[in-house]
């Protein structure tokens, strides 16, 4: 006959597993809910001005620090031609580089940016810091905000 509270034990176990599992799923799953509704801006859309998109062209997309992308160089762009003066201005230590690279110093000066544009501090950029941000034209130094 077999042991019963052997059975009941391996069964307890294979279920405390399984809640464990399954709560370390449901926390990976609410960790990024915005990167899973929001594409990643991987290209980028003209219109009257340049701007970040997704492959699709939405421009409801984000990036960070990591990616390399077309969209990061229009975002370095605008950094450059709409915020150099001003990023000079106040002590900037380096000139953003239009590489396509996010690496930390497109980091630093989105984060500088967010606070000058009253967007959230966090140096991802996203919806909301799109809209506040100045972008160029493509054509000369006019920047403007897009609403």
């Amino acid at each position: 006959m077999p042991d019963v509270n052997i059975n009941v034990r391996q069964r307890v176990a294979s279920l405390a597993a399984a809640l464990v599992i399954g709560a370390a799923g449901s926390v990976v799953l609410l960790a990024e809910p915005a990167a899973a509704a929001v594409p990643v801006c991987t290209s980028y859309v003209r219109t009257s001005i340049y701007r970040p998109s997704s492959s699709t062209g939405d421009y409801r997309c984000w990036m960070q620090r990591g990616h390399r992308t077309d969209g990061v160089i229009i975002l370095q762009e605008a950094i450059r031609v709409c915020y150099g003066a001003w990023l000079r201005s106040i002590g900037f230590p380096q000139e953003v580089k239009s590489d396509g690279d996010f690496g930390p110093i497109t980091e630093d000066a989105l984060r500088r940016i967010q606070k000058l544009e009253g967007a959230a501090v966090d140096g991802v950029f996203g919806i909301d810091t799109s809209y506040r941000m100045l972008w160029f034209n493509g054509r000369d130094a006019n920047c403007r905000h897009v609403y």
